[in-house]
């Protein structure tokens, strides 16, 4: 069980803890991204190879602005799922904090709804 399953899986259920790992990975995936790219452009600047140089820029930009988009599609998962695993209306994801656990607990102890748990 990872750290996010231990801190968020009674709270927003399973699915939304599948997608808020997808979000960490593509953050750790984003700085390899942005190494690698960086290390290819010294390299072919090194050995003069300024083709290579200007391509490894331009698929590390593109890689990172991917990434980036698929981060940003995990959290509108996570939203989604936490709702449903909550009971929401699917519209209302954007109004769940999903990106911290304090905010989320705070959010869901003003909930006034009767029989809402503060844990599910």
């Amino acid at each position: 069980m990872s750290s996010i399953d231990q801190l968020w899986l009674t709270r927003i259920g399973p699915r939304a803890c599948a997608a808020l790992t997808r979000r960490v990975r593509c953050g750790r995936s984003t700085l390899l991204t942005a190494v690698v790219s960086v290390v290819c452009a010294v390299v072919c600047g090194v050995v003069h190879f300024t083709t290579g140089a200007g391509l490894s820029v331009l698929i590390g930009v593109v890689g990172l602005a991917a990434l980036g988009v698929l981060a940003v599609r995990s959290v509108a998962a996570a939203g989604w799922a936490a709702a449903a695993y909550l009971g929401l209306p699917r519209d209302s994801w954007r109004d769940l904090p999903v990106s911290s656990v304090d905010a989320f607990d705070r959010w869901i102890s003003r909930r006034t709804t009767p029989g809402w748990p503060k844990h599910r």
